[in-house]
């Protein structure tokens, strides 16, 4: 038994952060004290630890490494070691196959906590959006439910399940809950893909506040079977481009007027770069991959110099310069006569 299983038989994390002078509530909870915060969110299990805030975790050494910002479990472990006089022999030098194979299990480690993080952010994302949808409940029978509300119905009870089974897991051996995450890849993508489409709907209902008021003002005749088209009568806006907003990665975002919108789209569309956009009357918001920032720039602004050339602004004389102008004709007609 080495020192980190000799630590964690003999210790609890509980007995631990309380000997460092964190106050846990009756459930085991405590304030974070990897982010401020006023209410306690980081949960205190018997070998490890959960911050349903800001999403850190570990087991009960990697807490007393973190909390004390040492360089690596090893001197965290010789702290716990001394701080609380158990007397575990580390005299014994590791040979170099132990050194490698430890370090090589960190690494797996450090990699598994960040997917273990991104998943639960994830989850947690969603989670809360599923609970606002979850308010969307038809106040009849028959009433014609919301779309969110059905989608609650239809996600929440999985999800709750997988969440509360990543908690369960968080004691268990690594490779359990690496296979845990194994398991769960193509349906936390495809969460993460949702919750992209539902940032995109928001930030267009953001631009067209009255989008929904609109929807309601369209008489039954006019609406149309047409998805995209339908959408683009409801929010007051009109989807352009060569490829789906969500497919889009490493986003960018430009914005031009709509009178140039449709020259640049057709250039882009040519020059075979990937674009999505959102129209209005106004402005058009270009969404590009970061990588085509420039090339987009250049062809908005070659654009933008024909346009000028094909649309040069008339100057349009003031009322009082065309009565100035009057009246010198009048004065050069009489002198004339």
């Amino acid at each position: 038994m080495n020192i980190f299983q000799e630590i964690k038989e003999r210790l609890t994390l509980q007995e631990i952060v309380r000997a460092y002078g964190i106050e846990l509530n009756r459930n085991d909870m405590c304030i974070c004290p990897f982010h401020a915060e006023k209410t306690p969110s980081m949960k205190i299990y018997e070998k490890g630890f959960r911050c349903y805030g800001c999403g850190e975790s570990g087991d009960t050494i990697e807490f007393v490494r973190k909390f004390f910002n040492l360089n690596n479990t090893l001197e965290a472990a010789h702290k716990i070691n001394e701080d609380f006089g158990l007397g575990i022999q580390t005299d014994k030098r590791p040979t170099k196959s132990e050194v490698v194979s430890a370090q090589k299990i960190v690494q797996q480690r450090i990699e598994f906590e960040q997917r273990d993080k991104q998943a639960f952010f994830v989850f947690a994302e969603y989670f809360k959006v599923l609970q606002d949808y979850s308010k969307l409940r038809p106040e009849s029978e028959y009433e014609v439910p919301d779309k969110r509300f059905v989608e609650y119905l239809q996600n929440f009870e999985r999800l709750d399940y997988v969440m509360n089974r990543q908690i369960e897991l968080l004691h268990n051996p690594m490779n359990e809950r690496i296979a845990f995450l194994d398991d769960n890849q193509e349906y936390i993508s495809n969460i993460a893909e949702r919750l992209l489409e539902i940032r995109h709907e928001k930030e267009v209902v953001r631009e067209t506040p009255a989008a929904e008021q609109t929807a309601k003002n369209i008489p039954p005749e006019q609406k149309t079977e047409n998805k995209a088209q339908t959408a683009a009568q409801v929010g007051g806006y009109k989807i352009i481009g060569n490829t789906a907003y969500k497919n889009i990665r490493d986003k960018a975002y430009l914005k031009y007027s709509s009178a140039l919108s449709p020259q640049i789209a057709d250039r882009l569309d040519k020059t075979g770069i990937k674009f999505s956009g959102k129209s209005t009357s106004k402005m058009t918001t270009f969404t590009i991959n970061k990588h085509d920032l420039e090339s987009v720039r250049a062809i908005a602004a070659d654009e933008a110099k024909k346009f000028t050339g094909r649309n040069k602004p008339q100057i349009i004389p003031s009322q009082k310069q065309m009565t100035a102008g009057i009246k010198r004709q009048s004065q050069s007609n009489e002198m004339t006569l």
